[in-house]
């Protein structure tokens, strides 16, 4: 994700208008809004797979992968009818009409496709890490970004413009889609299990989601404000300098993060077993670690950032201090609370973790 981030960012700022470019980054934020008709099924399923798992509770797990796959369908349909009432309130909500930029409104609609079919894509790969197959998800995730990448420079270069990144989506997701399903397939038949879709069982299972789709609303719209707020009161080309100095603090967060949702289906199984001394050890050292990262990259952000974004972008791209030290600040403390929330999600307090979001 950093490489594909790193490399396409400034193919970017040379392949595509920079006033069109900065209106899709805020309204590609407004169609994000269509994934908060997940309600985060993706997440419980890795949790309650992984607990199952170590309980030897095969029964219930065959019911639990039956009623999320079934969840995930029905969230599917949702999410593209989400997907098309945001595009048509597009150009109300920024004040701007997107038809005047080359291409926008045909990249707006194959990404309400690529949103959907991703929202699927993590409910197969929660099913594949609870079954403690994250080798796979992993291989799937990774491959389908150079899926992505490849697919969006030859765009590029062939003059689709912001097409080409919808388009590039759009395959990423239907390759995980079927990457983790294959892998899926295998592990059920390796563990002889099966897909049991229960009626009875998914109404249980989606009681769940009375706590879990609130929290992923409210998050879902804060995560995305600062992008249509910019657009709605400041020049598009504005948004683009805002984005290209987010950028960088993002990948960073997104890396970072990634520690402890690696540890989320170990803690989960772990929890299942009833290995209450491994668990309160694995955590502590896991936490002491991850701190010291946070520290280290914030620190080299305050050092570093204007010299970073100039060799990244080219000069006169630097936003100023003031936005980016608050940035900096930001990341540090998002990333220790994002630590205690996955491991408290992990350890099955799913409750008490949608009402803190």
């Amino acid at each position: 994700n950093i490489i594909n981030a790193l490399i396409l960012l400034p193919l970017y700022l040379h392949k595509i208008d920079s006033a069109t470019l900065g209106l899709w980054l805020a309204t590609g934020n407004i169609l994000a809004w269509m994934t908060l008709a997940d309600p985060g099924v993706g997440d419980v399923l890795q949790q309650k797979i992984a607990q199952l798992y170590g309980q030897n509770e095969f029964s219930e797990i065959n019911k639990t992968i039956g009623s999320g796959i079934m969840t995930s369908s029905f969230i599917f349909g949702l999410s593209i009818i989400a997907g098309i009432i945001f595009y048509l309130l597009i150009g109300t909500i920024i004040d701007k009409d997107v038809s005047q930029y080359e291409g926008l409104q045909t990249a707006l609609m194959v990404s309400i496709i690529a949103t959907g079919l991703s929202l699927v894509s993590f409910s197969l790969s929660g099913i594949n890490q609870g079954l403690q197959n994250p080798v796979h998800v992993a291989i799937g995730s990774l491959s389908g970004n150079f899926v992505f990448l490849a697919t969006n420079v030859v765009l590029l270069f062939l003059g689709f413009g912001v097409i080409s990144i919808a388009i590039s989506n759009m395959l990423r997701a239907l390759y995980i889609n079927i990457y983790n399903y294959i892998a899926l397939r295998h592990v059920l038949h390796k563990a002889r299990l099966f897909i049991d879709y229960d009626i009875i069982h998914l109404k249980k299972f989606i009681k769940i989601f009375s706590f879990t789709s609130i929290s992923r609303i409210i998050g879902g719209f804060s995560a995305s404000l600062d992008m249509i707020v910019l657009a709605r009161f400041v020049n598009p080309t504005t948004i683009t300098l805002f984005e290209v100095n987010k950028r960088p603090i993002q990948m960073s967060q997104s890396l970072i993060g990634r520690h402890s949702v690696a540890l989320m289906p170990l803690v989960s199984h772990a929890n299942g077993k009833g290995d209450q001394a491994q668990i309160k050890s694995l955590i502590n050292t896991q936490f002491k670690y991850y701190y010291y990262a946070a520290i280290f990259i914030g620190l080299i952000f305050c050092i570093n950032y204007h010299t970073l974004i100039t060799l990244w972008t080219g000069p006169g791209k630097y936003i100023g201090n003031t936005i980016v030290f608050l940035l900096i600040a930001n990341f540090f403390f998002a990333q220790i609370g994002y630590f205690m929330a996955n491991i408290g999600y992990a350890l099955g307090d799913i409750k008490m973790n949608s009402y803190i979001n």
